[in-house]
């Protein structure tokens, strides 16, 4: 099961008031007794078609307030002297109140009544059951058109024999709104807003197609709070490439700051065709820029919209479902076996080399030794690869030694070729977690303006508070002793053992039973020290969450929700260097890449063969906790990519739930009235 925050279950009665109260109010007195003129059936076709019209109303202000409204906030909504609106799974009653009297009702239907577990993934109301066959479709969210049937079988329910009678296109609802009115209303109250009809009733039904307003953030894939820092390789083809697969929107790059680039092909480092660059100069691109083609430069403003996914919104395993592994380091080694160790990944690479470590062999396929709930996720052997596959959703829980949960090779997973210097990656890394040991108080740590390896680690044990410095830095200290050794960094020294395992001799795979499976670390930092694989996956970290050591390809669910496929509140890093073939392996992604802090994807240093990275969706560094204003954190938000080129690609199938629409533009593209 998913855990999503509630959005909309009800909503504040000032809200619907602000809004509709006064619309209702017209409605009313324009279907009431001042209408004596009319004869009875002429005033309650009137009445039934103003109740068509509230119902609209009320749908457009549900959709403004979430774009994935169906009806289904099982609650009362509404409850005033003029407006009385309860939901119950997918299906919604509406009743207009004159004097205290029902003067007209108006119903939704998006329930198929199919069951739990069919396709509409609503159970079947009970209350609030009504039948006739106009069934609504929320597409809102979708980059395909979707199928509308009506609901035609013999309980007025959609099967899967149900003809076709349209569609809803891409990014649109199809509302069907019936109003009701007449004397065989008035046994109805708010205890019973569906009661059976006594009398005559007029009956009227409307369908709307809606159309999400687009707005700014439409097709930028990537947005960042600070600098976009681009350094590739210089070599032909080397470029940094922005593209959209929406013909409705232009590809677009954002940050609050400026674009920079250094290096790549000499005829051209940046292209996009058709494209837009919005920066803080709207006037020049920064120097180092050199577009391929013509790109449209506008001005990016601080109030600017910003793909907004706070940690409350993002998709996340629930932990009173998922399968609970606790938080520490996993290790897997050439011997096929897989080891577990209750303490941080700087703790493992400290006691590594003495060969004293606490561990707890894993044998069973579904790691029940320390898994509770088991069943989601089961490690196997593959040929000459050892993998740990994700089924259904899993959360780490914090143990009383550690927040963080580590999956690696044994020997540690290689980050960059070896170097006595510290890479401009860890630099930056270093830089940044300075920073935050500074903000907590910690003082005594290596200047961060020409740092060493070892320095940094020397320091750490020489500042005022070295469990708190530790603890900030846990998860570049095993860089940094590689770094400080003359090895690789990411090496971790195993003492008198050996062992030949590396990073893309392990994976992590997603193979969703469902359609999506999730990883959530809600307390602490991961590092994923393998290659991550498979459909419908996703990584969410309360922490940094680093991806280091190999070459992944991993596609997201293609829904609001879930079309994440990582998410960090901290510093979001990957590193894909294959130390036996002395290559960056190249990352394959669809979906999105959200930080609160900074994204970096390191895919060269030094002499090793650099990568390339091809991503369909959008990059996102918002730059401090997105229930606030963006770049609310200082030096944080920035996009620094380097490697040989990247190919960006927005896609709406994976970023729809995160653009602020609908907006007030949300509007009737079309009406069509069935009776």
């Amino acid at each position: 099961m998913k855990s999503f925050r509630p959005r909309g279950v009800i909503l504040a009665v000032s809200f619907i008031l602000t809004f509709l109260i006064l619309m209702f109010a017209g409605a009313i007195y324009a279907t009431g007794g001042s209408r004596l003129a009319l004869s009875g059936s002429t005033v309650n076709a009137h009445r039934a078609q103003a109740a068509v019209e509230s119902g609209l109303q009320y749908a457009q202000a549900r959709l403004r307030e979430d774009l994935n409204w169906r009806g289904n906030a099982n609650a009362v909504v509404v409850n005033d002297s003029t407006l009385y609106v309860e939901e119950e799974n997918g299906n919604v009653v509406g009743l207009l109140l004159n004097d205290g009297k029902v003067s007209a009702q108006f119903r939704i239907r998006f329930n198929h009544y199919d069951g739990p577990g069919g396709k509409d993934q609503l159970d079947d109301p009970t209350k609030l059951r009504f039948e006739h066959p106009f069934v609504s479709f929320n597409n809102l969210s979708g980059p395909a058109s979707v199928p509308i049937h009506r609901g035609d079988g013999s309980n007025q329910e959609i099967t899967g024999s149900s003809a076709q009678v349209g569609e809803a296109g891409s990014f649109t609802a199809a509302i069907l709104v019936e109003g009701r009115a007449g004397d065989g209303l008035r046994n109805l109250s708010s205890t019973e807003p569906n009661r059976a009809p006594v009398g005559e009733v007029v009956t009227r039904v409307s369908e709307f197609q809606l159309r999400a307003g687009r707005n700014d953030v439409q097709g930028a894939a990537v947005m960042a709070a600070g600098d976009i820092i681009v350094e590739l390789t210089n070599q032909p083809k080397s470029r940094l490439i922005v593209g959209s697969s929406d013909p409705e929107a232009r590809p677009t790059l954002r940050t609050k700051t400026e674009l920079s680039m250094l290096g790549g092909d000499p005829s051209g480092n940046f292209e996009s065709p058709k494209g837009v660059v919005r920066q803080s100069d709207d006037n020049s691109l920064a120097f180092g820029v050199d577009p391929v083609g013509p790109v449209d430069l506008e001005r990016e403003n601080s109030t600017d919209d910003f793909y907004t996914v706070s940690w409350a919104d993002v998709d996340k395993a629930d932990p009173s479902t998922a399968t609970l592994l606790p938080a520490g380091t996993y290790v897997m080694s050439d011997s096929g076996e897989v080891h577990y160790f209750d303490m941080s990944l700087a703790k493992y690479a400290e006691l590594a080399s003495t060969g004293i470590l606490p561990d707890q062999k894993i044998s069973s396929h579904d790691m029940s030794e320390v898994a509770t709930n088991p069943g989601n996720i089961y490690f196997k052997t593959d040929g000459t690869v050892l993998r740990l596959v994700v089924e259904d959703d899993v959360s780490i829980k914090a143990t009383s030694n550690t927040e963080e949960f580590n999956f690696i090779p044994k020997s540690g997973a290689l980050e960059a070729p070896a170097s006595p210097t510290l890479p401009d990656y860890l630099h930056k890394e270093y830089y940044a977690a300075f920073e935050k040991a500074v903000d907590h108080g910690v003082t005594g740590l290596a200047n961060p303006a020409s740092p060493t390896a070892a320095g940094i680690l020397a320091s750490i044990g020489g500042s005022n508070d070295p469990a708190l410095a530790e603890k900030i830095l846990s998860p570049i200290i095993p860089a940094l002793k590689g770094v400080a050794g003359g090895d690789e960094p990411g090496k971790i020294d195993l003492g008198a053992k050996t062992d030949s395992l590396e990073a893309q001799d392990i994976a992590l795979i997603f193979a969703p039973r469902d359609s999506s499976a999730n990883l959530t670390n809600p307390q602490g930092n991961v590092v994923l020290g393998a290659r991550v694989l498979g459909q419908g996956g996703s990584v969410v970290a309360d922490g940094n969450l680093r991806v280091i050591g190999s070459g992944s390809e991993l596609a997201a669910a293609t829904n609001p929700q879930e079309g994440i496929s990582f998410y960090s509140t901290g510093d979001l890093t990957f590193s894909s260097y294959n130390s036996s073939s002395t290559e960056f392996q190249n990352l394959n992604l669809k979906g999105v890449l959200y930080s609160q802090g900074d994204i970096n994807v390191v895919l060269s240093e030094g002499a090793a063969q650099p990568g390339f990275m091809k991503l369909d969706g959008a990059i996102v560094a918002y730059g401090g906790d997105p229930t606030g204003p963006v770049g609310s954190e200082t030096d944080k938000g920035e996009v620094n990519l380097k490697g040989r080129r990247f190919e960006l690609n927005f896609d709406s199938a994976y970023v729809a739930g995160m653009e602020t629409v609908p907006t007030a533009e949300l509007s009737p593209r079309l009406r069509v009235d069935h009776r």
